[in-house]
């Protein structure tokens, strides 16, 4: 299993520092493993992302250009300069100029950056119920007699 053998030099670092501390803060384990993941989410885009091409087919598909941008984009050097491959081009460009790509391609963020706050839900039902409330205080009952006035004992009652 490859996840296996990246967790255990974490491990290994998080047994080191509990039993023979490395003076590292308490805040910097949550900041590398941040900072790590950020880096293996910019490799991985970066090795899995689509090409050019794959753009200008999408931007075909998105605004219904029948596949006028994509042709355009994949002409080779020596049929761009032909009178057909010029033809190709303008159309592409004539079209191309009147559409807004940011109407179709608006930058939204996915449900995927939900995922991080799932653990929360137990935690959340975990303080709702499992918590008690807390208690009020009894309050003081004051007791009342005849020689004094409900525990104030400095005023003594006066007989008529």
């Amino acid at each position: 299993m490859p996840g296996n053998r990246l967790g255990r030099p974490r491990l290994v670092l998080v047994g080191v520092d509990k039993y023979r501390p490395l003076g590292l803060n308490p805040w910097l384990w949550p900041a590398g493993a941040a900072l790590l993941g950020l880096a293996a989410a910019a490799v991985w885009s970066l090795a899995t992302g689509r090409g050019s091409l794959d753009a200008a087919i999408e931007i075909d598909r998105r605004f219904a250009l029948k596949e006028r941008v994509s042709t355009a984009w994949a002409l080779e050097p020596a049929l761009r300069d032909t009178p057909s491959g010029q033809t190709v081009l303008s159309d592409a460009v004539a079209h191309v100029k009147r559409i807004e790509v940011g109407s179709r391609f608006a930058v939204r963020p996915g449900r995927q950056l939900l995922l991080p706050l799932i653990p929360l839900r137990p935690w959340r039902w975990w303080c709702c119920w499992c918590i008690p409330a807390p208690r009020k205080a009894p309050q003081r009952r004051l007791r009342c007699n005849r020689w004094n006035k409900c525990g104030n004992r400095s005023s003594p009652l006066r007989r008529n």
